[in-house]
């Protein structure tokens, strides 16, 4: 194979809606790709939505003004209650217990408590979480899907709190209309794999329930971590056998959506992904077994998975659907990152100010805390604690009476 030089690979962009995978050690060039897909889409006039979890798209700002930059972590810059509108409580309910293990008796107890608050017009995650926990069960496999609901549900309720704290709902989708948008999900913790399910989710169901179909580009994902929506562990914790988005991203191309994952550890990769991804990027990696599984679904023989450990940052091969593999070199690009949370907050308010998604930028939320009074306890008090608590088989006659009360 001849040494990659730097050449302008073209493709239909609407081959992406089969989705690309790029594999490769950090430094290769993983995020030199991303960025000459992004301004790529940008050219194009398409909007595009970044799950990232490396900040690395935020210094883009400076370079597309329409570039929205919405962080999903305890410092929130903005404000969602997702049960409004798409994708619909049934689905919603499906991810929070698909991708933290809940089970299908805790799906379905989280699915009537919120059909409850929902015809009640009350349905946000914190009040869903006092009802759950203030119900009262009998039967021991109620009590421990609630258990496991109340678990899992207090510490999401605590750490996005600005964020779940409204009754607003979003429509991703008509945000996507006007405007590309970046989600940071490096800070969502034990829930990046909820999110990262959650927004594709919406955009799908809304494109179904309005038929709006065809086989061309129109929203191109790009996910710089695949192994947070996408991973091998994921497909084994369904408990159906197959993963919701697993099944839509096998549809993508029926509905004009394609899919751009980065990963560097591609055996921990789902065997879906690799096989609906039509086009294929190798770069080196610190183990030769990531580099020989993407490899063999490139048909590539031994002296080109030797090649492609010879490569250096920056150099990749490259295969587009039965394309014959050829040698690339990413043009390096350079941006400045230098953005900080108070530059993105401004940028934000300046692009949405007078839009119909100014409401999403919101002042943080007042947490209510209630402030109790400690009481001193009397000498009599005590003693009567004291006793009660070194015989406590005595009625509380005798021991009034015992210790003079």
């Amino acid at each position: 194979m001849q040494e990659p030089k730097p050449a302008i690979v073209k493709f239909n962009a609407d081959l992406l809606t089969r989705h690309l995978l790029a594999s490769g050690a950090t430094g290769q060039g993983k995020t030199v790709l991303t960025y000459g897909l992004i301004f790529n889409f940008v050219k194009q006039g398409l909007n595009f939505i970044s799950l990232s979890f490396k900040r690395d798209i935020r210094h883009l700002i400076r370079y597309i003004p329409n570039l929205l930059v919405l962080r999903i972590s305890p410092k929130a810059n903005f404000g969602w209650n997702f049960f409004k509108g798409y994708p619909g409580v049934a689905i919603i309910c499906r991810i929070f217990s698909e991708t933290l293990n809940l089970g299908i008796g805790a799906e379905s107890m989280m699915y009537e408590f919120s059909m409850k608050l929902l015809r009640q017009g009350r349905l946000t995650i914190p009040n869903l979480y006092h009802e759950i926990s203030n119900a009262k069960f009998k039967i021991f496999r109620d009590v421990n899907w609630k258990a496991s609901l109340v678990n899992r549900l207090l510490p999401f309720k605590d750490t996005f709190w600005r964020l779940l704290n409204t009754e607003a709902g979003l429509s991703i989708s008509k945000l996507q209309e006007k405007f590309c948008i970046d989600f940071e999900l490096d800070l969502a913790g034990e829930y990046k794999s909820f999110w990262t399910t959650l927004i594709p989710s919406s955009i799908y169901e809304y494109r179904i329930q309005n038929n709006l179909r065809g086989n061309r580009l129109v929203i191109p994902f790009l996910c710089d971590e695949a192994l947070s929506i996408a991973s091998k562990a994921i497909q084994r914790a369904s408990f159906l056998g197959e993963p919701l988005l697993f099944g839509l991203i096998r549809l993508a191309r029926e509905f004009g959506i394609g899919f751009c994952f980065m990963t560097s550890q591609p055996t921990a990769l789902s065997d879906t992904i690799k096989a609906n991804s039509a086009i294929k990027i190798l770069m080196p990696s610190g183990r030769f077994e990531e580099i020989l599984d993407i490899g063999r679904s490139m048909n590539l023989n031994q002296e080109q998975l030797e090649f492609v450990s010879s490569l250096q940052p920056g150099q990749a091969v490259m295969k587009i659907e039965n394309s014959k593999v050829f040698p690339v070199t990413f043009p390096n690009i350079e941006i400045e990152k230098t953005v900080t949370d108070e530059e993105i907050d401004e940028h934000n308010a300046r692009l949405l100010k007078g839009t119909e998604f100014e409401y999403l930028i919101q002042p943080e939320p007042e947490r209510v805390f209630i402030e109790t009074q400690k009481e001193e306890l009397t000498a009599e008090q005590k003693a009567f604690l004291f006793d009660a608590y070194t015989r406590p088989y005595l009625s509380i006659k005798e021991r009034m009476g015992s210790i003079n009360l």
